[in-house]
């Protein structure tokens, strides 16, 4: 049936025409399609302000000491956040030995967790001086290798964009860390008195393991501390997260 000349004509799906008719003129799909992308632009751009907001609130946390107003706060959250600001103190006049202090202890916390719900060993037959080993490492190794990468990763790529946290993952996970587990997990097996074809073999037996887990965890949690955290907050965020993390390593480190 023939149409008049301002009758839009759609073809079916099925058929072969990249065009239809609205009054008496050919426009081209790719214009609708257009239309239909720009159409999103708009909630692109909630998204993108959503994140902002985010953002700002999240180092807002960091940054400032949250107070209550009207009635008191419940005793056990105002003795968390005393804590907290107690740490923020403690953190802007001795950033470095806090940071490091704070890996230690985190650590510490790990392995306790790897020995009691994951070893299931209980408190008579805790290895306490495997603890203090894994407290010793946090202090010594993890704590300064770490902080010290984030600071070194921060002025070679020194901006907070969305790019640039981008590029500090994939420069934590495809360098540092292959690096880091090499010589941490030996670390750890010349601390136990592994002698060096003992160590190397466990190397070779547990490091792939350990790095693929490690690609499971890290990459969103890196991509997410480089892009919300201010730089002095990132290692006391990732020894949090990484209380589980621990807990895997120290149970890794220390399987025979």
């Amino acid at each position: 049936m023939a149409g008049g000349p301002h009758t839009r004509v759609r073809h079916s799906p099925a058929g072969k025409g990249v065009a239809h008719r609205v009054g008496g003129r050919v426009r081209p799909l790719s214009t609708g399609i257009h239309r239909w992308v720009r159409s999103f632009l708009p909630g692109l751009q909630n998204l993108k302000d959503a994140g902002r907001k985010g953002r700002g609130l999240w180092r807002k946390f960091l940054g400032q000491p949250i107070t209550w107003e009207g009635a008191s706060a419940p005793s056990s959250r105002s003795g968390s956040m005393a804590l907290w600001r107690a740490y923020q103190r403690a953190l802007a006049a001795h950033p470095w030995k806090v940071q490091v202090l704070t890996a230690g202890s985190l650590m510490g916390l790990g392995d306790i967790i790897s020995q009691q719900l994951v070893e299931r060993r209980g408190l008579q037959e805790h290895q306490r001086g495997r603890t203090l080993t894994m407290m010793f490492l946090g202090c010594g190794f993890v704590g300064p290798v770490v902080g010290g990468w984030y600071k070194v990763l921060d002025r070679f790529i020194p901006g907070t964009t969305k790019v640039d946290a981008l590029k500090k993952m994939m420069l934590d996970q495809g360098g540092f860390a292959p690096c880091f587990l090499g010589c941490f997990l030996p670390l750890v097996g010349a601390l136990n008195g592994l002698s060096a074809k003992d160590n190397w073999a466990k190397l070779q037996r547990d490091y792939p393991d350990a790095l693929i887990t490690n690609y499971y965890l890290w990459p969103a949690v890196q991509l997410a501390n480089f892009y919300l955290v201010p730089l002095h907050y990132r290692l006391a965020v990732v020894q949090c997260v990484a209380v589980i993390w621990n807990s895997y390593l120290s149970w890794k480190a220390h399987r025979l």
